[in-house]
């Protein structure tokens, strides 16, 4: 029959309870086999040899990569996923990530790119699903890694971060998504991560950036940063306002604190505006506060600094004075002490004085006038019987002298004072006289009457005037006159002030 061949006579059998090795066979007919010899591989489907013709007493070979049909009649290609080996007589299932179709020829391939086997015996590799891709051995599709994604039959997975910073992917996904506002893909962008607080993240931006002065953001995961208020900043790290510190402002429109510019504007902590120090003061150094000028010191409306006052000119021992006032009669001004500027009104010392207002220096008395007190506004004679020693003392005039005009003035000659304090020279008595400051008058003969002791020819002479204090009260001196020469005529001063005249002593 077909599918058979014999020597003598071939039967056909079917086993019954098939076992590996050579099996006990049971036939149709009882009947004993002289000679039964059956080949029997085990495990084996399918044979390599066929007889497709009644009577042959020859099997045929089936050609490479094919084996019998089950009935032994003809040769065919092994199934859809298997494949016939070479050195085999049986069709073998493909391995995992390969396949093999019904008609392909007697080979598995490896599966396409994008696609897998994930069993043996696999007629046709399956397509990997969105958000996955084949593994090396594309025998398993395996979730994209958290950061990237793929489309269905992707040959790899792609990173977000082609898209840049703002998208994520968690694991298995076929989209990046982008993160929403006041935040930013984590390192792996595997998801996202709030901007910290002090940063923001808005629509235009494509990572957290600090705020901008003078703003800040005070919780994580902001998306705008809002506006300190005037007179404050934000802190170093953006997410409080703080004061501007004493000195600085900041208005609606500054970014920043700035100093106080004006030479005499000041702010304290948190002012949105600095303001200026009024009159009779000026800013301390760091223009945090403004401080009064010094005693001896003002600053008007025209001025940038304190100034010192004019001479004679003071504040009145006050500070923060807008101007100075005039020093009274009989003052002066001087520096203050322990200060490096301002004037103080002092009274004139003694021997000196003032006589107007605001005047910078004393002037010393000028002779014969003095001044015995501090803060006079004019100089004075000293009073009667005494006279001016210096600018500043009295001295009491002494027997022999007078108070006159301020001075202790000796006597003339022919006067004299015998007592202090004389504020007059008397006259010495007839036929005496004296010296410049003498304290009495001596007699000017020791004949007891001079006029006795005149010569008789003189008697007709009235007058003759003398040399005005040129010398002794009395004298002997030649006289000469429309009535001769007379020599050794004796004369003494008459005690009379002003053109003294010399009375001619007749017989």
């Amino acid at each position: 029959n077909k599918g058979t061949n014999r020597r003598d006579q071939t039967y056909t059998f079917s086993p019954t309870d098939p076992v590996k090795g050579v099996n006990k066979v049971k036939f149709s007919q009882s009947f004993i086999l002289a000679e039964l010899l059956v080949y029997y591989a085990p495990d084996v489907t399918h044979f390599e040899y066929y007889n497709d013709k009644e009577g042959a007493k020859e099997s045929l070979k089936c050609e490479a990569g094919k084996v019998s049909k089950d009935d032994f009649t003809t040769c065919v290609l092994c199934a859809e996923g298997t494949y016939r080996p070479d050195d085999k007589v049986e069709c073998k299932k493909c391995d995992k990530g390969k396949y093999r179709g019904a008609t392909d020829p007697n080979q598995c391939k490896d599966c396409a790119d994008g696609t897998v086997a994930g069993t043996e015996g696999t007629a046709k590799c399956t397509q990997c699903l969105a958000g996955k891709k084949a593994n090396t051995a594309k025998t398993l599709c395996e979730d994209c890694g958290a950061g990237t994604v793929s489309s269905a039959g992707a040959t790899a997975c792609e990173a977000c971060s082609k898209k840049g910073t703002l998208h994520y992917a968690n694991a298995g996904k076929s989209e990046c998504l982008k993160c929403a506002l006041g935040k930013v893909a984590n390192d792996d962008q595997s998801g996202c991560d709030d901007c910290d607080a002090g940063k923001y993240r808005g629509e235009t931006e494509t990572e957290c950036k600090e705020c901008p002065a003078p703003k800040i953001s005070k919780d994580k995961g902001s998306d705008s940063c809002t506006d300190c208020p005037e007179g404050k900043k934000p802190n170093a790290a953006r997410t409080e306002c703080e004061d501007c510190p004493a000195g600085q402002y900041r208005g609606t429109h500054d970014t920043v604190c700035a100093a106080c510019a004006g030479v005499l504007e000041y702010s304290e902590a948190g002012w949105a505006a600095c303001k200026t120090c009024p009159e009779g003061q000026v800013p301390n150094p760091g223009k945090t506060a403004c401080v009064p000028c010094e005693k001896g010191m003002y600053r008007g409306s025209g001025d940038n600094e304190c100034v010192e006052c004019a001479g004679g000119h003071h504040t009145e021992d006050k500070t923060g004075q807008s101007e100075c006032v005039k020093c009274p009669k009989g003052h002066e001004t001087k520096k203050i002490d322990g200060q490096t500027a301002g004037l103080k009104c002092m009274p004139c010392e003694v021997g000196f004085y003032s006589a107007t207002e605001g005047t910078a220096e004393c002037s010393a008395c000028l002779t014969p006038t003095v001044t015995l007190e501090t803060g006079q506004s004019e100089c004075k004679n000293c009073e009667a019987g005494t006279g001016r020693k210096t600018t500043s003392s009295c001295e009491t005039c002494p027997a022999g002298k007078r108070s006159l005009e301020g001075l202790c003035t000796s006597c003339p000659h022919n006067q004299f004072t015998d007592a202090e304090k004389s504020t007059e020279c008397k006259p010495c008595p007839k036929h005496q006289h004296s010296g410049e400051g003498d304290v009495k008058c001596e007699a000017c003969s020791e004949e007891e009457n001079i006029e006795a002791a005149m010569k008789d020819n003189v008697h007709e002479l009235q007058w003759q005037k003398c040399v005005v204090d040129s010398g002794p009260a009395c004298m002997k001196q030649t006289v000469e006159s429309v009535y001769g020469k007379f020599p050794d005529i004796p004369f003494r001063r008459s005690g009379s002030s002003g053109g003294v005249r010399d009375i001619l002593l007749l017989a």
